[in-house]
């Protein structure tokens, strides 16, 4: 063992004396008058250089994994938190999060026509709703502090707005029928461990406020402490969330029951197959005696023509697709296209 520390400590300095010999030797190098003898010079450092970057002991890797090999093996959950930066470049500032996307068409089985109960809205409760609507979000994460301690985490503040449009019902004036609003501010932190097969990435927290902007009896909204573990391989990431609902006073409580149906904790999946991506959400309440869940499955691929598009297909079912029909089984499919990721 002290042969071998010896040996690493020796090479470690053998290293520093060859840095500083090459310094040298580019100052040499800039004093050549002759064009040629000045590039052959330049040449010889540069492939010194070269040496110099290979591991201290001949057959042995890093034993921790540097920025810019992180970067170079990254996978989804590396690019979309643009983790593990290699020296030089610039963090990039804002970044998708959630998909953004519009859906032309969405069709569900059936509709919530009255989303509260008793129906103490006459003129609510009697809207005449189409199962065809559009659907589109918007979602991105802009980095307000970066490196916060030391060369690790990031402050990242979190939007994402989700609007169902009663687009070709003209009867109803072509009603917004529903959106939910959701800022959130969220700290990260990269890791880098294995655990089961898969590269531990991220670890975090957030604070989540989610409503709908509507007036009793349909206003709905709820404030959360939200944990994250990310995963990831090289083509595939796993978001891992449990969230705890900050309490409030039965006075401003509008949905005590929101747990039961917008659940307690979420997975959310992505799998890059070629110019292909596949994404899963599967939230729960994880009460197994009165299991409520939900499950949307995305799948997006390239648009011909361009790269800022993609065509996109997503189907849901289960409870709380939207905060006004939390407690409404839905079963709905949707095809339209999404913004390509820019990281």
């Amino acid at each position: 063992m002290r042969t071998r520390i010896a040996a690493l400590l020796g090479a470690a300095m053998a290293q520093v004396a060859h840095a500083q010999s090459l310094e040298n030797r580019l100052g040499e190098c800039r004093t050549i008058a002759e064009a040629e003898m000045r590039l052959a010079c330049f040449d010889a450092v540069a492939q010194s250089v070269e040496e110099l970057a290979t591991p201290a002991v001949p057959g042995e890797e890093p034993a921790v994994a540097t920025a810019a090999s992180r970067e170079q093996d990254r996978g989804p959950l590396t690019a979309a938190w643009d983790l593990w930066r290699p020296a030089g470049r610039d963090a990039i500032d804002i970044l998708p999060y959630h998909s953004s996307y519009v859906m032309p068409i969405t069709y569900g089985d059936r509709t919530n026509s009255a989303p509260f109960t008793p129906p103490t809205d006459s003129m609510a409760a009697g809207l005449e709703l189409d199962k065809e609507e559009a659907q589109f979000q918007l979602s991105f994460k802009l980095r307000l502090i970066d490196n916060l301690l030391g060369e690790d985490g990031d402050i990242w503040f979190g939007y994402t707005q989700r609007s169902f449009w009663q687009v070709y019902n003209e009867e109803e004036s072509r009603v917004f029928r529903e959106t939910n609003y959701e800022p959130e501010l969220m700290l990260s932190f990269p890791v880098n461990y294995d655990f089961l097969g898969l590269r531990g990435g991220l670890v975090g927290v957030s604070l989540s406020h989610q409503s709908n902007g509507r007036d009793d009896p349909i206003s709905r909204s709820w404030n959360r402490v939200i944990g994250m573990a990310g995963f990831e391989t090289e083509n595939m990431s796993l978001l891992a969330r449990l969230w705890y609902r900050i309490p409030e006073s039965d006075d401003d409580d509008d949905n005590p029951d929101i747990e039961d149906y917008m659940g307690q904790g979420d997975l959310l999946f992505n799998w890059e197959v070629g110019e292909h991506e596949l994404e899963a959400m599967l939230k729960s309440n994880f009460e197994f005696d009165d299991l409520k869940a939900g499950l949307q499955l995305s799948w997006s691929g390239p648009f011909p023509g361009t790269r800022a598009i993609r065509w996109y297909a997503q189907y849901y079912y289960g409870y709380g697709e939207s905060m006004i029909d939390q407690e409404f089984l839905v079963n709905r499919v949707g095809v339209g296209v999404a913004l390509a990721e820019w990281y």
